[in-house]
Formats: C-alpha cells, structure tokens, sequence
C-alpha cells in the first residue's frame, strides 16, 4: 500500500467532509486544499505541499473537530472491482452498503 493510491482516495474523502460541514476556502479551490490536505496526511511535509502551510494546518484543524455518527444496521453488501489504471497498475475497489 503505497503513497501512489492514498491521496486521491484521501482526496476524495476529504472533499465529501467538506461538502459535509460545508467549508468554502476563499482564496483556494475545494480540490486544491483537499489535494494538500491529503499529501500531508500521507506524510509530506507541510512546508512542501501547495499552499501555505499555515492555510494547510487551518484546515486540518478544522477537519479535526468534525464528528460524523453513520447507524448501521449490521447487514452489509459488499462488491469488489478490480480497476486497470493507465500505467498498467491494478487497483481494488470495493463498495459497502449497509
């Protein structure tokens, strides 16, 4: 499980949370501070992503206090897809519904 894969998953989790408790960056788009959000979280250093690292760290510290409650039900489907990239890699997709 490399760094290769991490950040556009994270990517795209990060953007549904901020849809979630609705944050509109101003001087940057959504995609952009989700993009650096996610190299940091994989371990890039704050000072090497896109933005600055100040605005970086506003933001994961606004994503921190999010809580999200999911009630499950305890009856899961599951589906699972394997995914040829461009570059001739495979990757796994899996979908869960409760």
């Amino acid at each position: 499980m490399g760094i290769k894969w991490k950040v556009p998953v994270l990517t795209q989790i990060i953007l549904l949370l901020f849809e979630y408790i609705n944050v509109k960056p101003r001087f940057y788009t959504r995609e952009q501070v989700a993009q650096a959000l996610a190299e940091y979280l994989c371990g890039l250093s704050s000072w090497r992503v896109s933005l600055p690292h100040s605005t970086l760290l506003y933001y994961f510290r606004r994503l921190s206090y999010v809580r999200y409650v999911v009630s499950l039900s305890g009856v899961y489907a599951v589906d699972e897809n394997k995914v040829l990239s461009v570059k001739g890699e495979y990757y796994y997709l899996w979908i869960v519904r409760d």
